[in-house]
């Protein structure tokens, strides 16, 4: 009776890990549906960034130094003088 015990034994042991990985399984599908989805929540946030940056600045590039019409065109520094050297 012994060998019907032990073979008892080892199908119940093969039940329980066949359903443990299942368990695994299933938490490993949860984790990657939340993972994909923030994956597609973050480039949707980031295609939202670009377009609205691209609204906010019309031109070719942000730091363009435009002036008005009639203006005098600006410059990105002032003009220094040289400082005189009087001993």
């Amino acid at each position: 009776m012994k060998p019907a015990v032990n073979y008892e034994k080892a199908v119940l042991t093969a039940l329980e890990d066949t359903e443990n990985s299942f368990v695994a399984y299933s938490k490993r599908q949860a984790q990657l549906k939340s993972l994909s989805e923030q994956a597609d929540a973050s480039r949707r946030a980031a295609e939202l960034r670009r377009s609205s940056t691209a609204r906010a600045w019309p031109t070719s590039s942000p730091c363009s130094m435009r002036s008005a019409p009639n203006s005098k065109p600006r410059t990105a520094w002032p003009r220094h003088r040289p400082r005189s050297t009087s001993t």
